[in-house]
């Protein structure tokens, strides 16, 4: 037999024991901040990082290397560099921008500010054995260098520090979040409960210590007896990816805390032998416990407090990864409610289970009926698994009136964490990943309830601004905010309040800051018999924890003191109702400059986490105070179903008092009134073109003699089945039909087909549940839907044919900062909508968070002044406006990345200037008088009609153009149809709006624009804004 021989490096690390918890690396952990950086500074507490990765070694020379945009970004890299012989050590650090290098908590290199990539000298003295390291560095513009090198005693030079002497913890569940983050330079105004999380404890509260000397609770479950003592289910959390046979949860009582103090508190453990006991609840004195394998019940025979009997009491799912964690516990009339979290697959877990195919963002195989909520009967261990589509909902909470809450945690096909109102049969969004492995060599097992169609959150909980990971939902029973819930919150520590209200048949609503101040992040939250609110905390590495703690136990005792917050947030028609617990000057309430508000939506994808999209800033018109000042009706234009509303204020009571946080995040499922899909009505119309985004609802009237319905097709394969129709001649009939898009995975593979939900016949279900399995090939489809087309046949009529899109996720390109010229000057027809336009620039800059500037003097059109220009929009300009330096001025700009917008008359500008005409796109030729028309949506997938129905019913003067529209080349996004208005002369093929890249730039040009009215339709803005921030993309990435 031949034995490999072990390097003697190698045995003298493994006898010091440093590869117990190591591996051999660093760790690289990357903050993108997209602003300027002129110094080091800290990362904002609670911002989770958008790389976080292993590396070998740290020699960097360029952005991807670091996994990071060009430009300004934040590095921590973080291990420990392992000393063979002691001596004197110098290090050399090189980097492009500031850089500090740290071991053992001394600075030992302080490279700091922005320069060149330039070596810095620093020396320390080591022993033997392992020690900290941390570099941090930070990116401004320029290049991107971080390159570590030493010399060791004895050497002549410095090398590059070799890979072998890093370790870094090994295993780690490495949790990322897109967006930018905050840096505390200084640059924005950032403070505790405004922009930043709270630092202590909330002032209505006072905090008790609990834990006796020597006990550390990582508490996964806690629950009451009925004597009064408190129950303790606890455990290490696992976050390397290994799944352990060995059991690590026990099982205690502590008596004496409801009426004494932790010097009184006696800890007994009363069993042991769980694995992760996430969840403990008292039924009727029986104990019952929540762990991997299911859940155990412990009774007490004797009556001596001791629990000597144990059983498994039902074992309804099965745990064969470290990640998949049993939630909960909860009773309502004798149920129990608990949740069961998803598998994560990583590095050596991905190895050990030999799975194969993609595992995306970590999302990998699982067992039947993980990532639901489930509940089982206390005494007839009836099992039902109620709805899917979770994550990791480490928190579940039953209402007074039995309703379910459950928190989830953000991850793959969640982009940020959220609260949901759970409905029997829903789905929840979350996927489960189909890769096959060695347990299940033919993929693993769908999510739960998945063909039922994706439902929204009640809340959801912004990744890095007010929630990282979610856990108890807790309704708060008495007091002024009875009726709302505490949520407490793992990794960004703390504890939450959610207010919630029902709107047209959808839970909704606003998520506030409570306290922080606590000894550890907030896994477990209950209510004690003494009215005080009891917090158990956990952790584990990485950034599994609040501040790297791992255990606490404390109790929350409310004070009579009364706090001056916002109470609650109310969605109205036109705005929002807000109130506070305490009057406020009526003069600062009825100012609407005093609350800012930005909206944003949110897509989930099969990424881990997710963006804000569609981001945007709103700006209240009205403010109404109420006559006893604590609160104020604001009314708000623009509102969009399905976002989230960001409310920031800084009111003061009458008596000067602070508001205690400054912030409130809404989530506006519905807005009261409004309509809960958007209507297109498509009467007469043969077929429109195809829905390439969601889910749609078709309803149609018709009237028929022979039994027959139309024939409606949504591709070739995608028919509504024959529906039996009976009546005599002219009864009408009224048919709906809901169609279900079919989802796929970012590889292209089939999660879900499409379907059809029910069918409708004079309102009685004829059809259900049907899907299309294999639409053409198990593969995306580029047009889910489409052409839409019915036919009528042997005397059917149809009198009303509607579709309603269900779900519209085209991502706008951002707009912030944009700087915008409004050029408006005319040399022949002047239009008096002119002003009208100007003024909706304004406010849609305003809103968008972009600047315009307006102005009919050519003289601006010169090198220097275009220069301060991202975007240049011709508002109904006519004529020859610019002499020929400026014609070169612009089109020099225009070449060098610029954008271009041109509204209705900037086509009959400038007509012997070649350039600008197809530039423009096409010229003007003459227009009927100023009538309406039915306009025809061609193409949904751009920012300036992915908000438009398919057809678009509105007055304007109808241009038509010389050689019959835009030249080739361009994406025509709007057609008029002629039939529908007099005077055309184009044909059936007449183009009112496109878009073309050009010449280095962008273009984009509507003909829409000739009356004063265009300019406040609230779709008309949202097609100007489109058509402006897909044209300025390219020069956003131009910026300096």
């Amino acid at each position: 037999m031949i034995m490999a021989t072990i390097p003697y490096q190698l045995l003298f690390w493994l006898s010091l024991g440093v590869f117990s918890e190591y591996e051999s690396g660093l760790t690289l952990q990357v903050w993108e901040i997209r602003r300027p950086i002129e110094f080091l500074a800290e990362i904002g507490p609670g911002q989770t990082p958008n790389i976080d990765r292993k590396v070998d070694h740290v020699d960097f020379s360029n952005s991807s290397e670091f996994g990071a945009p060009n430009d300004y970004f934040y590095v921590e890299i973080s291990g420990n560099i392992r000393i063979e012989n002691p001596g004197l050590y110098e290090f050399s650090l090189s980097s492009d921008d500031g850089s500090q290098l740290w071991i053992n908590n001394k600075l030992v290199i302080d490279h700091d500010g922005t320069h060149a990539a330039e070596p810095m000298m620093g020396s320390i003295s080591m022993d033997t054995g392992s020690h900290a390291m941390l570099i941090t560095m930070f990116e401004n513009a320029g290049e991107e260098v971080l390159r570590l090198k030493w010399k060791k005693p004895g050497d002549v030079g410095f090398t590059l520090v070799p890979s072998e002497v890093f370790t870094t913890q090994k295993g780690v569940t490495r949790v990322v979040s897109p967006g930018s983050k905050k840096y505390l330079d200084g640059r924005e105004f950032l403070q505790a409960g405004n922009g930043l999380v709270l630092d202590k404890v909330h002032p209505g509260w006072t905090v008790d210590r609990l834990r006796p000397d020597g006990f550390e609770p990582s508490v996964g479950g806690m629950a009451f007896l009925p004597d009064g003592r408190l129950l303790l289910s606890t455990f290490t959390p696992n976050n390397n990816g290994v799944l352990r046979s060995k059991t690590n949860g026990s099982l205690w009582v502590i008596d004496g805390l409801v009426d004494g103090t932790w010097k009184d508190a006696v800890v007994d453990k009363i069993d042991d032998g769980f694995h992760d006991p996430c969840g403990v609840v008292v039924v009727d004195g029986d104990i019952f416990v929540a762990h991997r394998e299911g859940i155990d019940r412990l009774w007490d025979v004797d009556g001596d407090g001791d629990f000597e009997s144990r059983e498994v009491f039902a074992e309804p799912w099965l745990g064969d990864n470290y990640h998949h964690f049993s939630f909960g516990l909860v009773e309502h009339d004798e149920w129990i409610y608990g949740t069961i979290s998803t598998a994560i697959y990583f590095n050596n877990t991905i190895q050990a289970d030999r799975v194969e195919g993609s595992v995306v963002s970590m999302n990998g195989p699982n067992p039947p009926n993980r990532g639901t909520v489930y509940r089982i009967h206390s005494k007839t261990r009836e099992v039902e698994f109620i709805a899917g589509g979770f994550r990791t909902p480490n928190g579940v909470g039953v209402g007074n009136d039995g309703d379910i809450y459950v928190s989830d945690n953000q991850g793959a096909w969640l982009p940020t964490s959220k609260l949901v109102h759970v409905r029997p049969g829903e789905f929840y969004g979350h996927y489960n990943g189909l890769a096959s492995s060695k347990r299940y060599p033919n993929g693993g097992y769908r999510s739960r309830y998945l063909r039922n169609g994706e439902s929204p959150p009640a809340v959801w909980l912004p990744q890095n601004e007010i929630s990282n990971s979610p856990t108890t939902p807790l309704e708060i029973n008495k007091g002024p905010f009875a009726g709302q819930f505490y949520l407490s919150e793992l990794t960004m520590g703390g504890i939450r309040r959610v207010q919630l209200e029902e709107v047209d048949g959808e839970m909704q609503g606003v998520v506030f800051r409570f306290t922080q101040g606590l000894e550890s992040g907030v896994n477990r939250l209950i209510w004690g018999p003494d009215g005080c609110l009891y917090a158990g905390g956990t952790g584990s590495s990485g950034n599994w924890s609040w501040n790297d703690t791992r255990f606490g136990l404390q109790r929350l005792r409310p004070t009579e003191e009364e706090v001056f917050e916002i109470h609650s947030v109310h969605v109205q028609p036109d705005g929002f109702e807000i109130k506070f617990t305490k009057p406020v000057d009526a003069a600062w309430l009825s100012n609407p400059h005093h609350y800012q508000l930005r909206q944003w939506r949110y897509h989930a994808t099969a990424q881990y986490g997710g963006p804000k999209r569609h981001e945007q800033r709103l700006v209240a018109t009205q403010a109404h105070a109420s006559a006893d000042r604590r609160s104020v009706r604001l009314s708000v234009p623009g509102l969009r179903e399905g976002s989230v509303v960001h409310f920031r204020m800084d009111p003061q009571t009458v008596r000067g008092e602070e508001l205690w946080s400054k912030e409130a995040w809404y989530t506006l499922n519905r807005i009261p009134g409004s309509s809960p899909a958007v209507e297109v009505d498509l009467t007469a119309l043969p077929s429109v073109d195809s829905f390439d985004h969601g889910d749609v609802r078709l309803e149609a009237v018709f009237t028929t003699t022979n039994g027959k319905t139309p024939k409606v097709a949504f591709q070739s394969s995608y028919l509504l089945p024959p529906v039996p129709v009976t009546g005599g001649s002219s009864v009408q009939h009224h048919l709906q039909a809901i169609f279900r898009a079919a989802r796929f995975d970012p590889e292209g593979r089939m999660l879900t087909p499409a379907k059809i939900d029910e069918v409708k016949l004079n309102g009685e279900i004829v059809c259900s549940g049907l899907v299309f399995e294999k639409p053409n090939v198990n593969s995306r489809i580029s047009s889910p839907y489409g052409p839409l087309s019915f036919s009528e046949e042997d005397g059917v009529s149809t009198q009303l044919l509607k579709c309603y899109v269900l779900n519209d996720e085209i991502e706008m390109p951002a707009v912030d900062g944009l700087r915008v010229l409004v050029f408006s000057k005319t040399e022949t027809f002047r239009h008096d909508s002119i002003p009208d336009g100007h003024a909706c620039m304004e406010r849609l800059a305003t809103q968008g968070g972009f600047s315009t500037t307006s102005s009919e003097d050519s003289a601006i059109f010169n090198s220097n002044d275009l220069a301060k220009f991202d975007a240049v929009i011709f508002m109904n300009t006519t004529g020859d406006v610019l002499n020929e330096s400026q014609q070169s001025a612009f089109q020099s700009w225009y070449r060098s990345g610029g954008a271009f917008v041109g509204v209705h008359a900037a086509s009959d500008t400038e007509h012997e200037w070649e350039w600008f005409g197809q530039l423009v796109g096409a010229r003007f030729r003459c227009h009927p008088a100023v009538q309406p028309a039915r306009v025809v949506v061609m193409n949904h997938d751009h920012p300036a009609t992915a908000h438009l129905n398919s057809t678009w019913v509105r007055t304007d003067e109808w241009y038509d153009f010389k050689a019959d529209g835009p030249h080739d080349g361009c994406n025509c996004l709007l057609r008029v149809d002629e039939n529908t208005y007099s005077g055309g002369q184009t044909g059936p093929w007449h183009p009112v709006a496109w878009s073309h890249e050009f010449d280095g730039g962008r273009s984009f040009y509507t003909a829409l624009g000739h009356t004063k009215a265009t300019f406040s339709e609230a779709a008309f803005e949202q097609h100007l804004l489109g058509g402006l921030a897909w044209a300025a993309s390219i020069s956003q990435q131009n910026q300096p």
